[in-house]
């Protein structure tokens, strides 16, 4: 039994992804909290039950990640969630971090197919341009 069995939190921590998890962004909402003047932005993922609060350097990263800046376009953006540190105040704490999915978990292309030779048996390149 954990305490975080007892004592429910609303938003993403370290603790709920152990492992890296690849997961795709579905919306964003802004929230204000009591120990911030200004509301922050949250961002809600498929299949995740709890939503993660960002800072500045996620939403520049999501930013990057979807190609705009406008928060509502933001859906469908596949970003891998996972934990690690960083130091506060000489402390250092756990924290969670956005990034780029590998390469194994993206769309692949479909092949691009080889044009068909032309009537001759060969492509227009070989042709001699006049100058």
């Amino acid at each position: 039994m954990r305490t975080g069995d007892f004592f429910k939190l609303r938003f993403l921590k370290p603790v709920d992804f152990p492992e890296p998890k690849v997961v795709v962004l579905t919306h964003v909402k802004t929230e204000s909290f009591r120990d911030s003047p200004e509301p922050k932005p949250v961002v809600y993922f498929k299949d995740v039950q709890k939503p993660l609060i960002l800072n500045k350097t996620m939403a520049q990263f999501l930013e990057d990640a979807s190609g705009t800046d406008v928060m509502t376009d933001w859906a469908g953006t596949k970003v891998e969630i996972f934990p690690t540190s960083v130091e506060v105040n000489g402390q250092t704490k756990p924290c969670l971090r956005l990034r780029a999915p590998d390469q194994a978990e993206l769309p692949t292309r479909r092949p691009i197919k080889p044009s068909e030779p032309h009537v001759n048996g060969h492509d227009d390149i070989d042709d001699e341009i006049p100058f």
